[in-house]
Order: C-alpha cells, then sequence, then structure tokens
C-alpha cells in the first residue's frame, strides 16, 4: 500500500470519526429549559427569531432548537428528563399561516410537540407549517409557543395548562431584521426599557387585581398591561405613577422597568382611612425608592402604620378601580393590615352568577369539555338531573392518585383518568360550568379513615341550593358524603378558581 492510499484512508477515517461525534452531540432537557426565558424574552424585544441559541454551551440553528422544544415538552410530560440528540435539521421551504388567536390547552400542544418532533425525524427539516384548533401556524410562531411553555415550566415547575398565540406578523412585527445570537438577560422578566404602557391601560387592569385579591386573599402571579405580562413589582410601579399622572392632570406613559422584590417586607398597620393627599404623597416617595434602589421597599410608613408590598398594591389598585369607575381619585381609601385581608373574614359570599367562567384550571369554553358535558347531559330534563349525570360520569370514569395541589388542571383529568382530589374537582367544575350549572370549590380539613389532611372538592348551585360534589370516592353521592366526617370538617375557603 503506497503512503498516498494511507495517507487517503487515514483522512477518510478521520472525517467520519468527525461525523460520528457531531450527529452524536447531545443536550440535557434542563439546558433547553434553561435556554427558554431568554429565547422567549428575545423575541418579545426583538420581534423575531434568533438565528442561533446557545444551549448547554452548544451553539444550534433556529431549527434545531425548535426539535429540542418539542421533544422537551414531551420528556417534561412523561416526566422524564433524557437527553436530546443535535440532529442536523432544514430550514422549512415554504413556511406559511393561517392562524386565530387563542388558547391551545395542554393536551393538543403535547400532541402537536409529538407530531412535530415526528416530523422532523421523518423529513429532516422543519414542516412549513402544522395544523392547530386555532388555524396552522407557521415555523417561527412554533418556536415562540414552544418557548412560551418551556419558560413557563422553568419558574412554574410544570407545563401549564394551556399557551395563548396569536398571528405571527402580530406577535412579530412586519420589516423586523433578523437578528443574531440572544444574550442571556439579567433579570428573567418582560422586557425592560423598550416597553411602555399607557396611564389608562393600567387604569383598566385595576379592578381585575382589585378582585383577585378580595376572591383569592392574595395578590396575583403576574398582571397583564395592555397585552403585556408584568411582575407584581412591575405592577406596584405602574399604579403609583399612575396615580401621579392622574393627579396631575396627564397621561404619559410609563415604563417598564425592571424591579426586584423587597428583600425583607414587613407590616405593622391598623385599619382605617387614608386621606386622598396622604395616599398621593405616599404614591410619589414609592416612585422614588423604587427608580432610586431599583426595587421594592420592604414597607412604606402611613398615617396607620407601615404597609407592606402586597397591602400597597391591593390599596393603589383599590385606587384606581375608583378612578375608573367615577373618573376622579378618591377622598381616601379604606385600609387594614395584610392579616386580615389574606385570612378573608370580611369576603362576601360567591354567588351562583361569579361561578360561571372558565379558568385555565377548568376550562369550561374548551371544545371538549362542551362536547363531554353536552353528551353526559343529553336527555336531561332538570337542572338537578344535570348536575347528578355530570358528579356521577366523574366520579365512575376517574380514579383516585395522591399528589398535592394542582398538577393537570380539568382536561389532564380527562386525558389520565387519574387525578388528586383538587384536578377532580377541576374537572366537576368545568363540565358543569359547561352547561351553565354553576359550580365552586370548597377547601377544608377534613377527617379520612386513615388521617386528616386537606381537602378540596367541588361544589354546584342547583335549584337555589349548593350541593356538595366530591367525587374522589364511589361512596359518595350528588350532594351526600360519606368519605370523610362532614361533622367535623373545617371549612378554610370557598373559591371560584382555586390557586393552588
Amino acid at each position: 500500500m503506497t503512503l498516498a492510499v494511507i495517507t487517503l484512508l487515514a483522512l477518510v477515517m478521520f472525517i467520519n470519526v468527525n461525523e460520528v461525534s457531531a450527529s452524536s452531540t447531545t443536550v440535557s432537557t434542563n439546558s433547553v429549559v434553561n435556554s427558554s426565558d431568554t429565547v422567549k424574552n428575545y423575541i418579545e424585544s426583538k420581534n423575531a427569531v434568533p438565528t442561533t441559541v446557545n444551549v448547554d454551551n452548544k451553539q444550534v440553528t433556529s431549527e434545531q432548537y425548535l426539535y429540542l422544544l418539542t421533544s422537551t415538552v414531551t420528556n417534561l410530560n412523561k416526566n422524564t428528563k433524557n437527553t436530546i440528540t443535535v440532529n442536523t435539521v432544514v430550514k422549512a421551504p415554504n413556511p406559511s399561516e393561517s392562524l386565530k388567536s387563542g388558547n391551545i390547552y395542554k393536551s393538543e400542544y403535547i400532541k402537536l410537540a409529538d407530531e412535530i418532533t415526528a416530523f422532523i425525524n421523518k423529513n429532516g427539516r422543519l414542516p412549513n407549517f402544522v395544523v392547530t384548533s386555532k388555524g396552522n401556524m407557521r415555523t417561527e410562531n412554533i418556536i415562540y409557543t414552544y418557548s412560551n411553555v418551556v419558560a413557563f415550566y422553568k419558574t412554574k415547575n410544570r407545563l401549564p395548562n394551556y399557551v395563548t398565540i396569536t398571528l405571527w406578523k402580530k406577535a412579530s412585527g412586519e420589516g423586523s431584521s433578523t437578528p443574531t445570537t440572544p444574550t442571556t438577560p439579567t433579570t428573567p422578566t418582560t422586557p425592560t426599557n423598550e416597553n411602555s404602557v399607557a396611564t389608562d391601560s393600567v387604569v383598566n387592569s385595576s379592578d381585575a387585581v382589585k378582585n383577585y385579591v378580595e376572591s383569592q386573599s392574595n395578590v396575583p402571579g403576574t398582571v397583564t398591561v395592555a397585552g403585556k405580562t408584568v411582575t407584581l413589582e412591575q405592577y406596584l410601579y405602574l399604579l403609583t405613577t399612575s396615580i401621579t399622572n392622574i393627579n396631575q392632570n396627564n397621561k404619559n406613559t410609563i415604563t417598564i422597568k425592571s424591579i426586584a422584590k423587597a428583600p425583607n417586607p414587613s407590616e405593622s398597620l391598623n385599619s382605617g382611612n387614608l386621606l386622598k393627599s396622604e395616599f398621593i404623597k405616599l404614591a410619589g416617595i414609592i416612585t422614588t425608592f423604587i427608580n432610586k434602589n431599583g426595587r421594592l421597599p420592604n414597607f412604606i410608613t402611613t398615617s396607620r402604620g407601615n404597609m407592606r408590598p402586597e397591602n400597597l398594591i391591593y390599596t393603589y389598585s383599590n385606587v384606581l378601580a375608583f378612578y375608573k369607575t367615577n373618573k376622579r381619585l378618591p377622598n381616601y381609601v379604606s385600609v387594614k393590615p395584610w392579616s386580615v385581608i389574606a385570612s378573608n373574614p370580611t369576603i362576601p359570599e360567591i354567588t351562583p352568577g361569579q361561578c360561571l367562567s372558565p379558568t385555565d384550571n377548568a376550562p369550561s369554553n374548551n371544545t371538549t369539555i362542551i362536547n363531554l358535558a353536552q353528551s353526559i347531559t343529553n336527555g336531561k330534563t332538570t337542572i338537578y338531573d344535570k348536575a347528578q349525570a355530570i358528579f356521577n360520569w366523574v366520579r365512575d370514569n376517574l380514579t383516585y392518585s395522591f399528589y398535592y395541589n394542582t398538577k393537570k388542571g380539568a382536561l389532564g383529568a380527562l386525558s389520565d383518568r387519574t387525578a388528586n382530589c383538587v384536578d377532580t374537582s377541576h374537572l366537576v367544575v368545568a363540565l358543569s360550568r359547561a352547561v351553565d350549572i354553576p359550580a365552586r370549590y370548597q377547601h377544608g380539613t377534613c377527617t379520612f379513615s386513615s388521617g386528616t389532611y386537606g381537602h378540596v372538592w367541588a361544589q354546584l348551585y342547583v335549584d337555589g341550593k349548593w350541593y356538595n360534589a366530591d367525587a374522589i370516592s364511589v361512596a359518595n353521592s350528588f350532594g351526600v358524603i360519606k368519605n370523610w366526617n362532614t361533622s367535623t370538617v373545617k371549612n378554610l375557603k370557598t373559591y371560584i378558581d382555586v390557586g393552588f
């Protein structure tokens, strides 16, 4: 064998080794999760997908990244953290879209993730679009959508019950240039300094926040203002700045800043009223503190004592909600300790009319839920018969499984046919509301044969009465509970929407 032939063989072997090494490059599911909010934030700030993404210190193309995203969603849904091979993936040759805004629920986006992964594995390229219940979605929008899903998982440690989608032109803007590789933001929140909202938009959001606090005895996790999701820290800044703007009779836009949490919030407050002159002055003090320190204060000193950030959010939401209705700032605002608000002793009885709207975990407007509810109640002529039929169906078709808090929502419970008390209640509530039967949640401490535990069950409103509907046990019937001691129950709180 000549030296030239040996050299050629060596070169071929070197190339083959490198090809094997390249094709076997893998990344962990966790590394894809960790990159997701960077990509999501990049798209929201730059109005386009990045050309490459850094995952586990490896540069992957946006086409490869979509494959990593869909494979990651599949892994997370199966509760596995398998590594994912970085395959060669070609661009979609003719991407197109025809889409309506709306929500895609968990069962659907998980199924679509599997379909996209299978398509890429078979064809070596991205699809031009994927068919959803809202229409055809192009590849850039798919990347953004699944970045949202995985970013939610990164924050909440669970997959969301739905993801909101919109037309790519609206999501991305038109005429935007193709950006370069994103850099990791210092704070994974709503893009800052490039976003602003109108004072009127803050006003319009205020009553929703006020009502949330009064129904849930807590502040929401985030707030939507003019289509932008802001943190609670950012929202307090928007509230106090809006108060100042309104008092000065201007409607300036307000920049959404990066704002850190209060490190050690505390409160020592007496119930009473804060007069207009005081709550306006305090709004200015809070705004100035945030601008100077980049975080919320641990408390603000008022004439009634020290007030913590959660209470400030509720108080100023009350002020702006009054302005929204009356077109003027109130002469005073009533305050009370946050511990009193959080214990919810004075919240009025939840009325049936409040218990018909769809929620994230009980999506009574979902087609699957509607069709099933109508099928279950078909031929039933009374509200009682319909309610009883829904209860019986859930009780007889789901088995109980133990885990804490919401994990699946109504759709996940329906798909898996097994759930804990919270997710079982989500399904009862969703099906009932889908056929216009008011439904709510009851949380209590209940004594079972095995011990005393926190427990959640549904209640349905029929013919002027709330009926217990605890569907986790075949021993129970509609309105009758036998699997725990009803005489010793400690009712903790009634909910329109369970937040845990």
